[in-house]
């Protein structure tokens, strides 16, 4: 009686592996060329080259002292933000190809009034 237990279990799990794969890992790769395209007191622009095949989107935010900031998601392949303090700042940049996020890309820039 265990063994028809056990092989009922062992064919059941076997079914749903194979009617329920898991989502194939994406390699999600990390924007390219990001580069500062302007910058002038309190504002700062960047420019990347698109992604191609399975991106969706791009995660962006920047962090300076203790101060993290919301990440902005974009489909475009540039960003500006203004009205930024003088200081350092860390600029992060992400792809999103569907669930899989790519590495950072962190641009530190210092901004001057």
């Amino acid at each position: 009686m265990k063994n028809v237990f056990f092989f009922t279990a062992f064919l059941l799990i076997g079914f749903y592996a194979i009617s329920n794969p898991q989502p194939i890992n994406l390699n999600c790769p990390s924007p390219v060329n990001v580069s500062v395209t302007d910058q002038y007191a309190g504002a700062i622009s960047f420019d990347w080259e698109d992604c191609v095949g399975g991106c969706n989107s791009y995660s962006v935010w920047y962090e300076t002292g203790d101060y993290t900031s919301q990440q902005y998601l974009t489909n475009n392949s540039d960003i500006s933000y203004s009205g930024l303090s003088a200081g350092t700042y860390d600029f992060y940049f992400v792809t999103d190809c569907g669930g899989a996020k790519s590495d950072a890309i962190v641009i530190e820039d210092r901004l001057i009034q």
